[in-house]
């Protein structure tokens, strides 16, 4: 037996359906930066980040050069005076910020101030801040993108 089925015609309009695509990725790309905000909301000196525009893609950013290197970490390496006779710093440190964790809490320096000429620092493990993120997003993104499609089926 066949049976026959009318499909309805679809009421498809392109430039609304780009222009709900493309604010999809807008508010996706808003969400995204303020995780990135997050992760450095208990810093001193919080880097900007900023939203770049283009069709069909968001790109968040910042240029701190302190956030690339904790996001990708650092090898040990050696810390010499340049311009000063001695390096002073506290002897204490903790870290704001966790590897692979959206997020930032208090930290920082503490302890017996040291004077020296010289520091062996350890390195630091990288946070893959930026991974992290984009990895979250990669999850979240279909279904949002789904919504705005569906929503403007209707």
């Amino acid at each position: 037996m066949i049976k026959f089925v009318k499909v309805r015609r679809l009421k498809l309009n392109s430039d609304k359906m780009v222009r709900a695509i493309e604010n999809a990725l807008t508010g996706a790309a808003h969400a995204a930066k303020i995780d990135f905000d997050v992760t450095t909301q208990t810093w001193k000196n919080r880097p900007q980040f900023t939203i770049q525009t283009f069709p069909g893609r968001r790109i968040v950013s910042t240029d701190n050069l302190i956030y690339k290197f904790v996001d990708a970490g650092t090898k040990p390496h050696p810390i010499d005076i340049v311009r000063a006779p001695f390096l002073i710093f506290q002897g204490n440190y903790q870290a704001k910020t966790t590897p692979k964790v959206i997020a930032s809490h208090p930290g920082g320096a503490s302890g017996p101030t040291i004077m020296t000429t010289h520091v062996d620092h350890p390195g630091t493990e990288a946070r893959d801040f930026a991974e992290t993120i984009k990895d979250k997003w990669d999850r979240e993104l279909p279904e949002i993108m789904q919504r705005a499609i569906d929503a403007e089926m209707q």
